[in-house]
């Protein structure tokens, strides 16, 4: 159902409040020249509140604009400076009521304070004043708070707790401060205070949360929060009394009212680095673990080829910030480019976890043995006040050949195809294969070579004996070109500018592989031997540098400008083009024999 309702005039509006006005007008008493001062009680528990009242008089102007306006008015209240040394004022509120004797107007003020003691014992309220009226003292007295269970036989309403999961500690453990606020179904609002600490790291572990526990033979509602302290200074660390200042409802008395609940203080011995630990950086935690992996397998790497190596560290009980950068060594037959290292925590109930993860790009230089020297990290456990180590053994690596072999290019090949495939790996003889298997058949495999070593004998004394015959009877000898990849340094030079500039994993071959095909004569096998043959050319050198190390980076697009890639171009253009201009045609080779 919908109902409406009529506006009322505003004579009708002003005739109600003139009304009112005139009968709170004709009902006073006569003036009391004395301030009045009530308690609720006379005995109260330290950290409960109560409520103190004062009556006092004010002249008061009536007149037509202050009768709408009578809250606006800002009327003083007594001197409250001798109060607040013993108490504090958790609320205070005004009432008024208006009277008229014989012509004076008058307004009759009760000022309302909620009251918490400072101190236990007996006190006073003091006197208090207001203009000529002065206020007779009222004595109080306030008991500990831990007797009020006792006094008056029924639970708290509302109480706070701390609990630490241990006494002490070393320095930089961590340590778990749990903070609860008990309550029977009061609705607290107000603030629950954290630990600040001068000499530790204090932070908060996820949000508070909402459970149930029994005390007093009651199931109390409980508001828990969990904080992790890393103390930075041995001695005492001492934890202060928390404290919970706000309004709760009491439900047996069927009133809101203001609490300051405290907890009891306590403290931890923190010990200092014991003496017996050998590590550089001193690193307690619970548990410690370090893995490495591989973006490829590294029992098969070649000659040119780049892996990423990945350590990983996992500290329990230790903030990221507390892990050092990693002592990982030179790896030596390698080149090593390392990322910056990722730290990383995460909170939870039971504490923190943290992370620490480092890459490096590994590119095999030059063929035979590589070693990735071991990682040792000494660390403290915490559960049994132990040193322990977390290890990554030395490992040796056995870097192969990059096996790039030239093969003819079909009348129907569009190009030159990139060093991927038009250069496969060296496959493994069977007698390499059968070796690393077993010796058994060593005998028999050598029985073979040496027979076919005796053909080959035989073969090149037949050879050399019909080369002979022809230079006698003069018969011209001239020199073959032998078809290849290297014939075709156009269709090379064009996919390796292409690789360079796209930044393919495979560009530093390529410009192996163009170079090889450019100087052939010279002892090419890697991009360091690049390097070194055209060590005169700093830009050239540098550009590869530069590019060789953006291109195994994890930011490799953004990491390597556009202008040196653009320069290596360059260079490597001029340096085909000074080749070509020093090679000898392969026809002229006719006049070494002529007819």
């Amino acid at each position: 159902m919908v109902t409406t309702s009529q506006p009322r005039s505003t004579v009708g509006v002003i005739t109600r409040l003139l009304l009112a006005g005139f009968l709170t007008l004709v009902s006073g008493t006569s003036a009391s020249g004395e301030l009045t001062v009530s308690i609720d009680r006379n005995q109260v528990y330290l950290n409960e509140t109560f409520e103190l009242r004062v009556n006092g008089e004010v002249d008061f102007k009536f007149d037509f604009g202050s009768l709408l306006n009578f809250n606006s008015l800002d009327i003083p209240e007594p001197d409250l400076t001798e109060l607040s040394k013993n108490f504090d004022i958790v609320n205070r509120q005004q009432q008024y009521n208006i009277r008229s004797v014989n012509g004076k107007n008058t307004a009759q003020i009760t000022w309302v304070y909620e009251l918490m003691p400072k101190t236990e014992g007996t006190t006073v309220i003091p006197a208090l004043s207001f203009k000529n009226q002065v206020s007779k003292p009222v004595p109080i007295t306030v008991l500990p708070a831990s007797k009020k269970q006792n006094n008056s036989g029924e639970p708290p309403l509302v109480f706070v707790e701390t609990e630490l999961d241990k006494n002490e500690a070393w320095i930089q453990e961590q340590i778990i401060l749990t903070v609860r606020l008990y309550h029977l179904n009061a609705r607290p609002s107000g603030d629950l205070e954290s630990p600040e600490l001068p000499d530790a790291i204090v932070e908060k572990l996820g949000e508070g949360v909402n459970t149930y526990r029994m005390r007093y033979n009651r199931r109390y509602d409980v508001i828990e929060r969990k904080y992790v302290i890393f103390p930075q200074k041995s001695g005492k660390l001492e934890i202060p009394a928390l404290s919970f200042k706000g309004r709760v409802v009491d439900q047996r008395k069927r009133k809101r009212r203001y609490t300051t609940q405290r907890s009891e203080p306590a403290s931890v011995t923190i010990k200092p680095i014991p003496t017996q630990f050998t590590g550089s950086t001193w690193l307690p935690a619970l548990a410690i673990e370090l893995t490495e992996n591989f973006s490829a397998p590294i029992d098969q790497i070649k000659q040119g080829d780049s892996v990423t190596r990945t350590l990983h560290l996992t500290a329990v009980g230790l903030l990221g910030s507390a892990i050092p950068d990693l002592d990982i060594g030179q790896p030596q037959g390698l080149k090593a480019y390392p990322e910056p290292p990722e730290r990383e925590s995460t909170r939870h109930s039971s504490g923190v976890q943290s992370t620490y993860t480092e890459s490096v790009a590994l590119v095999a230089v030059n063929p035979g043995e590589a070693w990735l020297p071991e990682i040792r990290i000494p660390w403290w456990d915490t559960v049994n006040n132990v040193q322990r180590e977390a290890i990554i053994p030395a490992r040796k690596l056995i870097v192969a050949p990059a096996g790039i072999t030239a093969q003819t290019p079909s009348p129907d090949q569009a190009g030159y195809r990139s060093p991927d495939n038009s250069f496969p790996a060296t496959e493994t003889t069977g007698e390499t294969a059968s070796n690393h298997e077993t010796g058994a058949n060593t005998p028999t495999t050598s029985g073979i070579w040496k027979l076919i070593g005796l053909s080959t004998t035989a073969l090149w004394i037949v050879t050399l004996g019909v080369l002979v015959y022809l230079i006698k009877n003069g018969s011209p000898i001239r020199a073959t070109r032998q078809p290849g990849p290297i014939q075709h340094p156009v269709y090379s030079k064009k996919e390796m500018i292409k690789a360079v500039r796209q930044k393919r994993p495979n560009a530093l071959q390529q410009i192996v592989a163009w170079a090889q095909g450019t100087l052939p004569n010279s002892s090419i096998d890697s991009i360091q031997d690049v390097i070194q043959h055209y060590s005169s050319n700093e830009e050239l050198a540098e550009a590869i540098r530069q590019y060789e190390k953006a291109l195994f980076s994890k930011e490799s697009d953004r990491a390597i400008p556009d202008q040196v890639t653009e320069t290596l171009i360059r260079q490597l253009k001029s340096l085909d083009a000074h080749s070509h201009s020093n090679r000898p045609n392969p026809d002229d080779l006719t006049n070494l024999y002529p007819a």
